[in-house]
This record gives C-alpha cells, structure tokens and sequence, in this order.
C-alpha cells in the first residue's frame, strides 16, 4: 500500500512538472505580454525554492534583455502591473491590455506557486497564494476567462484550486500547456470507451 501511494506521488509530481517543463518553452513577443508575465513572478512568488525557480528565474532574465515589439503605440503602461499597498505586492490591471497579457500573467502564477496532480481516479489542479489581495486578483481573472475556480484555506494558506477534469484542462489550455490539456481529453475518452464497452457485455 505504502509502494502504491508513493508511485501515486511521483506520478503526480511528474504530471506537475511536465505541465511546467511545457509553459517555460513558450515564446512571449509582445512587450505588455512581458511585462505581465513578470508582474505574476515578482508578486506570486515564494520564499520556498522549487526544482524550476532557476529555469523561471533564467526565462525572467531572458525577457528583461529583449527588446519586445510594442503592442501599443502611445507609450503608456502595458499590461498588468504592480501596486505596493502597506508593503504587500498585489497585481493591477493597467486598463491597456491585449488578449494575451493575462494568459501569460497567470502562466506565470502557475510557474511559481501552482501545482497539478494525476491519479487513476482524480485529476487536481491548485494555487498556494502569498495574500489574500493577490488571490482575489487571481479569481477575478479566472472567473472573467470563464475559469471557475473555488477558494479554501489549507494550514493557514490561501488556495484557489480546481477538480473538475474539463476544468483543469480548460486551464492548461489557457496558460499554454495544449499537449497536456490534449492527453487528458484523450485520456477522458479512452476512459469513456472502455466503459461504455463495459455497459454492452
């Protein structure tokens, strides 16, 4: 039993990981999809290290040096920006930004305190949130993309999270994980397959 759930636990750290390995590969060309990108590190991320804050930390550096085409042509801010407000860091809408700045914003909140997991049984996606400011930040943006997530508390930390396999995979979608997202629709229909043989003998 204790073989089993170990196996389970590395399956789901592997699930994790593949969903990141995937997001750190994508291409961000406009300079308010930058800017959001950076503003979901700097506030989302924890004091605690993982096996991809380097990887996320070389990917920042990297689109700090690059010039990024401008997306828009009056020069004021991009994108979702920063606010300090009693020396928490919470995310803000600038009011200017294009299709693809919240995607990458919320791509980048998954890169640093999210995390996904697999079983036979269940499929879970979550994000650990630094404050309270910040996950409702994150809902809003969920909510507003058709997303639902719901919020819990969990050994004092705030979490919004998601069950439902269209769900996560509606998530995956959206921050640019598509071959995982597409796995588990396949993986939903092979399921369905078989059961509905099941039914017919």
């Amino acid at each position: 039993c204790l073989t089993e759930m170990r196996s389970g636990n590395k399956r789901s750290s592997e699930f994790s990981s593949e969903i990141k390995r995937q997001l750190l590969t994508a291409e961000i060309k406009n300079e308010c999809c930058a800017n959001s990108f950076l503003t979901g590190v700097r506030v989302f991320s924890r004091q605690r290290k993982n096996q991809f804050s380097d990887a996320v930390s070389e990917y920042c550096a990297k689109l700090q040096k690059r010039r990024h085409k401008g997306y828009f042509d009056d020069g004021k801010p991009k994108g979702i920006l920063v606010s300090a407000d009693a020396d928490v860091l919470c995310p803000v809408s600038s009011g200017r930004v294009c299709p693809h700045c919240v995607p990458n914003f919320v791509r980048a909140v998954f890169l640093v305190c999210g995390r996904a997991s697999k079983t036979e049984k269940e499929l879970h996606l979550e994000f650990v949130l630094p404050n309270t400011e910040s996950g409702e930040f994150l809902f809003s943006a969920m909510r507003d993309a058709g997303i639902a997530m719901k919020k819990t508390t969990r050994r004092g930390e705030q979490l919004l999270y998601c069950k439902r396999a269209e769900t996560v995979e509606d998530m995956l979608s959206y921050i640019g994980a598509v071959s995982v997202s597409f796995e588990l629709m396949n993986d939903a229909i092979v399921k369905e397959i078989r059961r509905s043989a099941n039914r017919q003998k």
